[in-house]
């Protein structure tokens, strides 16, 4: 499961939890969390076939939200995320990423909460593992 590998490469940069700590979350958080934190979630993806059936790439497309109370912590939060993911070729998780690259990228300030927020959309080709 490429959000597993995901996770880890997040959790291991020692930039972005020296900002956010542990408060990286995949798919929804269960408490109150305060900020600084980040969420992910695979939003899309597909397997596509060649002529022979499936061939093991798969693609999944992840949306990471970043949220903070600072402008400069919101940018120091994409710019982490950013050069953990944006790029990478390995292992991450059980998978085998062969490309990772950085889509899009959205930051708005939500009045209501007070809290600056920014997402970024990573594409990921891997090769999915069979068991």
């Amino acid at each position: 499961m490429i959000e597993k590998g995901v996770y880890s490469r997040l959790s291991t940069d020692s930039t972005l939890t020296a900002i956010v700590g542990t408060k990286i979350f995949a798919g929804r958080i269960e408490q109150e969390v305060s900020p600084p934190f980040v969420m992910f979630w695979r939003v899309s993806g597909s397997r596509p076939d060649s002529l022979t059936g499936h061939n093991g790439m798969t693609r999944a497309n992840i949306q990471v939200d970043c949220f903070a109370t600072t402008y400069g912590q919101i940018k120091a939060i994409n710019d982490a995320v950013r050069l953990r993911l944006d790029g990478f070729k390995g292992t991450m998780g059980t998978e085998e990423a062969k490309a990772c690259r950085m889509t899009g990228e959205r930051e708005y300030y939500d009045q209501e909460a007070e809290l600056f927020i920014s997402s970024l959309d990573f594409s990921i080709w891997y090769v999915e593992t069979t068991s």
